[in-house]
């Protein structure tokens, strides 16, 4: 599918919403984002994209339809970053600390100075990993895994104790928020939002409202930072992440929706 080729040197986002699509001309002006607005890992990079205040051109795919070029890319996977120099980096932790690496005096500083403090972020960042395992086994399952819910309580207890200790609204006492928030925001947050989803009964049920009050105070305090509430998917995806539920429930356990372009929102 032909499109305007100005726009492939610009800002202007743009979309993938077939097979037919071709990759896209290389943009030797901005990075490019390739990704969803409901995938998790690719709201990891873009965060880290915002942080760090590093403009970029957006490129939606549509992941029911993906293109061979994309295949041959990165197995059909998001999220992926392209710089200007042509140059492709996979996996949403890696662009994460690209991000902060390449451009360590732009926007906010994610890692910390001290190899000490820095290797307890990583430790906390890891705890976010079995959130996006149970959450997945929970939400698969359409609420009915025991064993994935035991496994979210224990994760989400752990985290909700360190936000406790925290002498402020974000992980480790921090006075603005660090790689730690963004990389655990979205898993975490996609829990929060299945209040008056279709799987609203695994929420009351589970009582997290009642259980994590510190959890949901950090999401929506996260949500409200000035650089991450600019966030063009952030205003979508909840509303886009009920409506999967509601698809996900009509399919068979373990089966999820694909992620398509446009939304249905």
């Amino acid at each position: 599918m032909e499109q305007n080729k100005d726009i492939f040197q610009t800002l202007q986002p743009l979309q993938i919403l077939d097979k037919t699509y071709e990759r896209p001309p290389i943009n030797k002006n901005f990075l490019r984002l390739y990704g969803h607005h409901l995938c998790p890992y690719v709201e990891k990079a873009r965060l880290a994209l915002l942080a760090k205040n590093l403009a970029y051109q957006d490129v939606q795919v549509n992941l029911e339809r993906r293109a061979k070029w994309h295949y041959l890319l990165n197995e059909g996977f998001l999220p992926i970053l392209e710089t200007p120099q042509g140059n492709t980096i996979l996996e949403s932790r890696i662009i994460m600390d690209y991000a902060e690496e390449a451009f360590p005096k732009e926007g906010v500083k994610l890692y910390s100075s001290d190899p000490e403090e820095k290797a307890y972020q990583q430790m906390i960042m890891k705890f976010f990993d079995d959130v996006a395992s149970a959450m997945f086994e929970v939400v698969l399952s359409h609420g009915t895994s025991k064993a994935g819910a035991q496994k979210l309580h224990k994760v989400f207890s752990r985290l909700e104790a360190l936000l406790k200790q925290s002498s402020t609204q974000f992980f480790n006492s921090q006075d603005k928020y660090t790689m730690v928030d963004i990389f655990g925001l979205p898993h975490v947050s996609r829990i929060f939002y299945l209040k008056d989803s279709a799987l609203n009964f695994l929420y009351e049920e589970e009582k997290i409202e009642e259980k994590y009050p510190k959890l949901r105070q950090w999401v929506y305090h996260m949500r409200a930072q000035p650089e991450i509430c600019q966030e063009k998917g952030g205003v979508i995806i909840i509303k886009a992440f009920q409506l999967w539920t509601e698809e996900l429930i009509t399919l068979p356990k373990g089966t999820k929706p694909p992620l398509r372009i446009p939304m249905k929102l």
